[in-house]
């Protein structure tokens, strides 16, 4: 990508969001479902599918339901999406199980997650590069306890310090309220300028921060197209699909 975006000399702090960023959901939801279904069939005889055939059989499922305009699910629509496709996939592989034991085994599922959740590829390796030039910062919404032990059970990231954690539920408004912006900044005593607001959420994240003059980059894990930029207003937002994408940016 050539020349250093964001060069040490202009930026003093890199804030990052959590869920969706640095831990990625998805690949926890494949692992723990993985998980679960192995541990369920080594109670069972007979023969079964193994969670590779089980997990593609899901994902078949799973895609092909459709909403009404294509908008994103409910939270209660979602929990129906993941019942309707586990149901469809285990009939495909004629298994015989009642919706107690799918619901049962979601559930496990859920907790298995919540207990051992994963980062993006490449982030540990990321943040602990950016650690060597740059301050870490997070600005999340949620509670600081319950985000700050997903990342410690995560895996390996640089320590972060209390001090340069900032959580909705802490400071009393929620991104892209400029207020948890604003806060953090004042907090860590930088210019907005001086700092990099890496977030997956266009609204959330992107608009929020740009609202009070941030350097952004809006993370996109989905997306094909690799590095890329768009605006808003005058504001140059970066768009990055990686993890390593995302670390080329930063002279390091």
């Amino acid at each position: 990508m050539g020349k250093a975006s964001f060069t040490a000399d202009r930026i003093k702090a890199v804030f990052f969001d959590i869920n969706e960023t640095l831990l990625d959901p998805g690949r926890s939801f494949h692992h723990a479902f993985s998980q679960v279904w192995e541990d369920m069939c080594a109670r069972w005889d007979g023969q079964k599918p193994d969670a590779a055939e089980l997990w593609e059989s899901y994902q078949t499922h799973w895609r092909a339901w459709k909403n009404p305009g294509g908008r994103k699910d409910s939270w209660a629509e979602s929990q129906k999406r993941n019942m309707s496709a586990l149901t469809a996939a285990v009939r495909e592989h004629h298994l015989r199980l009642g919706e107690g034991t799918l619901h049962g085994f979601f559930q496990k599922v859920m907790e298995h997650q919540e207990k051992s959740p994963l980062l993006y590829p490449g982030a540990a390796e990321t943040l602990a590069a950016l650690s060597r030039t740059y301050k870490l910062a997070i600005i999340s919404n949620g509670i600081q306890e319950k985000q700050t032990r997903k990342l410690r059970a995560a895996g390996q990231i640089p320590p972060l310090r209390e001090e340069h954690m900032f959580f909705s539920a802490a400071v009393g408004a929620r991104k892209p309220d400029p207020v948890i912006f604003r806060h953090a900044l004042d907090k860590m005593g930088l210019r907005p300028n001086q700092t990099v607001m890496v977030g997956n959420s266009w609204a959330k994240d992107v608009l929020g921060a740009v609202h009070v003059h941030m350097n952004v980059v809006w993370f996109r894990p989905d997306r094909k197209q690799k590095h890329f930029r768009r605006k808003v207003g005058s504001a140059r937002i970066h768009v990055v699909q990686s993890m390593e994408e995302l670390l080329s940016l930063f002279e390091t």
